[in-house]
C-alpha cells in the first residue's frame, strides 16, 4: 500500500484551540471554516519556520499533516505557548495511516468521516488520512506510488521542511505565500512583524525554484550561476526519470537563472522548470 510513511498526523483540539493556534500559525484560523483545509505555518520570533504544513478544521479538530521529524519539533514548539490556552495536542501516527492520492477535486477542502479523511492540495494532489484498523480492512480508493505523487508535489512546488531545515527560511523564501498559507491581514502572530516587512518592505533575496538535472545533485550542495558564482543551495532531491533529479533550490537571484551549474566550471547542469504559480520578487 503506497503509505506516506514519513508523514505524522497531529490533532490539536479544545475550547481554545482557534485562538491558541491563531497566535501562532501563518494562516488565518478564523477563515478556517469546517470542511476546509489550508496551508500553514509556524514560525519563530524572528520570522522563521519552524515547520510548514496542512492544516483541516474537521469535527471540531484541527488536523495537521506535516513530515514526521519536523512533526516533532512543531510539537516542542507549540508547547511552550500552549499552557496559556485550555488546547490539547496529539500525535496521531499510531491511529492513522498517511496514503498518496490523486483526484480532480476544489483546492483545500476536507471531506470524509472520523475513520477517513480526505484533503484536498492543488494540482489533483490528494492526501488520504485512514485510520489504521479500517485501513486494514479495506484499501482506499485511488491510491498511488509514493514516488509519483511526491514528483507531482514537487511539480506544484510545495516543499515540506525537513527537521535539519527547521528556524532557517522566512515563508516568502519558500513561496509559501503563494500557496495561500500565509494571511497578511489577519493581525499578530509569532514571526508576523518580520514576515510583513519582507512582503511590504522587500528585504529578501532568496527565492525557492525548481530545477531537473542529473542524479550527481545532493541535499545541502551549493549551485552556481554560468560566472561561476555560488548564488543558490539545494533543499530537496527527489528521482523523476531517465536518472535524472527534480531539485527544489532557494536561489539569491531575480529573476531566476535559466541553469544553475553543479561545479564552478559550469559541466553540470541544471534547468529551470515551471511552476504553477508565478514566482514574484520578494526582496
Amino acid at each position: 500500500m503506497p503509505r506516506l510513511t514519513d508523514y505524522t498526523v497531529l490533532h490539536i483540539s479544545g475550547p481554545d484551540a482557534e485562538r491558541f493556534l491563531q497566535g501562532q500559525f501563518t494562516n488565518n484560523m478564523n477563515d478556517l471554516a469546517e470542511g476546509s483545509a489550508s496551508f500553514s505555518a509556524c514560525c519563530n520570533a524572528k520570522g522563521r519556520m519552524v515547520a510548514n504544513f496542512l492544516i483541516a478544521h474537521f469535527h471540531n479538530t484541527y488536523w495537521l499533516v506535516l513530515p514526521t521529524t519536523s512533526a516533532a519539533l512543531l510539537v516542542q514548539h507549540l508547547q511552550k505557548y500552549k499552557v496559556f490556552f485550555k488546547a490539547d495536542i496529539s500525535d496521531k501516527s499510531d491511529e492513522f495511516d498517511v496514503m498518496a492520492s490523486l483526484g480532480q477535486n476544489p483546492a483545500y477542502t476536507a471531506r470524509g468521516d472520523q475513520q477517513q479523511l480526505t484533503l484536498q492540495l492543488p494540482g489533483d494532489l490528494q492526501l488520504i488520512i485512514s485510520n489504521k484498523s479500517a485501513t486494514s480492512q479495506t484499501e482506499p480508493e485511488g491510491l498511488v506510488a509514493a514516488e509519483k505523487w511526491h514528483q507531482q508535489r514537487m511539480r506544484e512546488g510545495i516543499h515540506w521542511l525537513t527537521s535539519e531545515q527547521s528556524e532557517q527560511w522566512i515563508p516568502q523564501q519558500l513561496n509559501w505565500h503563494l500557496l495561500g498559507g500565509v494571511s497578511f491581514n489577519k493581525g499578530c502572530y509569532t514571526g508576523q512583524e518580520i514576515i510583513a516587512r519582507m512582503q511590504y518592505l522587500g528585504k529578501s533575496k532568496k527565492t525557492l525554484g525548481l530545477y531537473q538535472g542529473p542524479e550527481t545533485s545532493t541535499e545541502n550542495q551549493q549551485l552556481f550561476n554560468v560566472d561561476g558564482k555560488a548564488i543558490a543551495q539545494i533543499l530537496e532531491c527527489y528521482p523523476c526519470a531517465d536518472g535524472e533529479h527534480l531539485v527544489f533550490a532557494i536561489v539569491s537571484a531575480d529573476p531566476l537563472p535559466e541553469n544553475l551549474f553543479t561545479d564552478q566550471n559550469s559541466q553540470i547542469s541544471l534547468t529551470l522548470q515551471n511552476l504553477p504559480y508565478t514566482v514574484e520578487k520578494t526582496e
